[in-house]
């Protein structure tokens, strides 16, 4: 009676324990970002990520390695070719960083090639070094390669020996032939000791500093075809948490926890697969979240405590409830008053200057006389004396070099610093903060989707920034406005960019003969450079009157390409009405499923119809789908290929320009996102048979 007590007493502490491993498999969450191919992200199937030291997430898809910011996406090609070759082991991509700050790739065997690859990344540069790591190797054939969780690399040869790599001397470990042939899953480092993980559950653990093995267990699996998926490997409070699958078989799962101290295992079963999973402070164990469509294929933690999940097929997911919706996006439009172009004879100046007149917006700061001026080329930084210090572009965290909007003198108190006001600016689809520091620097930082900004495809408009009696800043895109209080951005929660500039060479004082010497030189230049002008000038006007006797009837556009630009409003009443009449590039009658694809792919156009950098390529990511898919579409809805459609959109809004304005025809070109009038010119010629300037006059 005493032992049956006994038993019923040890199977409801073991029921327990395993309903304490279950915990709550879901996190609830209220609200999380989502971010694809629209967001720059290369490939929608994520395999693996890694948090990086600096803030930034590296991502890992079929093909491309991925360094992102929390703004803006950075990827470099995964070539298999260069990879080390090591023995096929599980089918996960395994991603680690070591000491030295180079990321290793692991990706398995495919249909073509049975051997398994590891690439090595430079994380600085983006760039593939893995033919400078071979050497380190020794040239070796290698079985398998491990990176620890303290970023210590492991390697086991063709002779199963279990090999330290270090800088100056390799140290050899271990022989693995008497624990297992086979190649482990992975490996693990905890406490000064060393975890091989095999396949089929087993696990063998050895002291590093007496090279004795102190453990061998394996888990009490129900059946002999339960296999290791390596990806799901975690510690936590000492404990060593595994995931296995059966192959074929995706309704069934299980978590096996050893205790190393005396290797008992805890066992909990489930109804799926899990590949990765996270242990939330109490122990539970969490594989999924409300919300998510597809199927997680990772998970990840990072510094500040947001959980990043990676998906199959549906791309990156982020939630963080200390991150989420410091921009707020709303529907409701917002008349924003507008700076325009130039709104002190400074900005107009030094406009005309250092960016051609083609500014978007700009700014005089008054209290450090600093110019600031939005071009599509980036964001130009004018000193007191219009000296140009620097352009802020894609080299410092922007997702492009189109700069909208530009405002000065916005207070930021949250570290209670007496500190210069900040400047803020936005792109087409992000917004920036510009700090003053000392020692002629400047510290920037990006806003983006990771602060609840997703603008679904719409971009900011030129000028519409704002900084409202609460010392909101709003920004508006078509249809909406976002606003964001600049004192919840934190600089520690984000990727900082430094932008150091250097001052052009002050004049030095010098004698009056050294600054007589110099006026003669100078007007000695400025004599020789107007002699050569004349006689240029001279040459190239004969020139041209020979041309016109020998071909009179010939229409030329060259003036309207040297045309000096008035300054007008880049998004005046006008084109917002030749945006709203929507074109019909081809007659055709659409069928009710392709009346939305038609109208989404038309508002997209419009939005971008004055960016000549707007092709298949970035017709296919705006849109979120693939370029074979997107002309394939587009081939049985309108019979037109993407390039083709998009010119006819373009060449049909410009008819409206020439028609009911009478700017001149290099601004219709630029307004209709061609690269120069001559271009098209031709364009419209070959499509309608007539060039623009006769088609403009024949209206008269």
């Amino acid at each position: 009676m005493c032992v049956m007590r006994q038993i019923i007493i040890l199977l409801i502490v073991l029921i327990a324990s395993v309903n304490m491993l279950a915990g709550e498999n879901v996190c609830n969450v209220d609200s999380m970002i989502s971010i694809d191919i629209r967001h720059g992200l290369p490939e929608s199937r994520v395999r693996g990520l890694y948090s990086l030291s600096d803030g930034r997430l590296a991502v890992l898809t079929p093909g491309f390695l991925t360094f992102f910011d929390g703004i803006t996406f950075k990827s470099s090609p995964l070539e298999y070719e260069k990879g080390l070759e090591i023995e096929s082991i599980g089918k996960n991509r395994i991603i680690a960083q070591d000491k030295e700050g180079r990321l290793w790739i692991k990706t398995p065997s495919t249909r073509n090639d049975e051997k398994s690859r590891v690439n090595v990344f430079d994380v600085s540069s983006g760039e593939d070094i893995t033919m400078d790591v071979i050497s380190q190797v020794g040239g070796l054939k290698i079985r398998g390669l491990y990176v620890d969780d303290a970023g210590d690399v492991w390697v086991i040869d063709q002779e199963n020996n279990l090999t330290h790599l270090q800088n100056d001397t390799n140290r050899r470990y271990l022989n693995l032939d008497s624990i297992c042939n086979d190649v482990p899953f992975e490996l693990s480092v905890k406490d000064g000791k060393i975890y091989l993980l095999y396949s089929d559950g087993k696990v063998c653990v050895e002291n590093l500093d007496s090279s004795t093995i102190e453990l061998m267990a394996s888990p009490p699996l129900t059946e002999e075809n339960w296999r290791l998926i390596n990806s799901g490997v975690r510690w936590h409070n000492g404990k060593l948490w595994l995931s296995f699958y059966i192959p074929g078989n995706n309704d069934k799962g299980l978590i096996a926890v050893l205790d190393p101290l005396d290797g008992s295992w805890s066992m909990n079963y489930l109804n799926e697969i899990v590949n990765d999973f996270i242990i939330d402070n109490d122990g539970n164990l969490i594989n999924g979240f409300d919300g998510i469509k597809g199927e997680i294929s990772c998970f990840l933690q990072d510094q500040n405590g947001g959980i990043w999940i990676g998906t199959v097929n549906d791309g990156l997911c982020y939630m963080n409830p200390r991150r989420l919706f410091l921009v707020k996006n709303y529907k409701t439009p917002e008349r924003l008053p507008k700076s325009g172009y130039y709104p002190t004879d400074r900005c107009y100046k030094n406009g005309l200057k250092y960016a051609d007149g083609s500014v978007n917006s700009s700014v005089e700061d008054i209290a450090t006389g600093f110019v600031f001026l939005a071009t599509r080329k980036g964001l130009f930084v004018i000193d007191e004396k219009d000296r140009l210090l620097g352009v802020i572009d894609e080299k410092y965290g922007l997702p492009h070099t189109n700069v909208q909007g530009v405002i000065a003198g916005i207070p930021c108190n949250h570290d209670g610093s007496d500190s210069i006001c900040d400047v803020w600016f936005s792109t087409t689809t992000s917004l920036s903060r510009l700090r003053y520091l000392p020692e002629k620097r400047f510290e920037i930082i990006n806003i983006g989707i990771l602060d609840g900004l997703q603008l679904e495809g719409k971009e900011f408009i030129s000028q519409s920034m704002t900084l409202d009696s609460c010392g909101v800043l709003k920004v508006a895109y078509p249809g909406g406005y976002s606003s964001l209080n600049p004192n919840d951005v934190y600089d520690s929660d984000y990727v900082k960019y430094d932008f150091p500039y250097k001052l052009s060479k002050n004049l030095k004082e010098s004698s009056d003969a050294t600054r007589l010497f110099s006026l003669w030189w100078i007007l000695g230049s400025i004599l020789i450079l107007s002699i050569f002008c004349i006689v240029f000038l001279s040459h190239k006007r004969k020139k041209k009157l020979a041309l016109d006797i020998l071909t009179p009837e010939r229409e030329t556009v060259e003036d309207d390409v040297f045309e000096s630009l008035s300054v007008v409003n880049h998004y005046d009443n006008l084109v917002n009405k030749v945006k709203e009449e929507e074109p019909t590039p081809s007659e055709v009658n659409f069928s009710s499923p392709d009346e939305e694809f038609k109208k989404r792919l038309n508002d997209i156009i419009f939005e971008h119809l004055d960016d000549e950098t707007l092709n298949v390529a970035s017709l296919s990511g705006l849109l979120a789908m693939d370029r074979t898919n997107l002309y394939r579409k587009m081939q049985s809805v309108f019979g037109l290929s993407p390039s083709v459609y998009i010119r006819n959109v373009r060449l049909e809004a410009a008819c409206r320009l020439l028609k009911e304005t009478d700017i001149p025809i290099a601004e219709v070109a630029m307004r209709t996102g061609f690269s120069s009038a001559k271009y098209f010119s031709s364009t419209f010629k070959e499509k309608y048979g007539i060039l623009p300037s006769k088609f403009r006059s024949g209206l008269e």
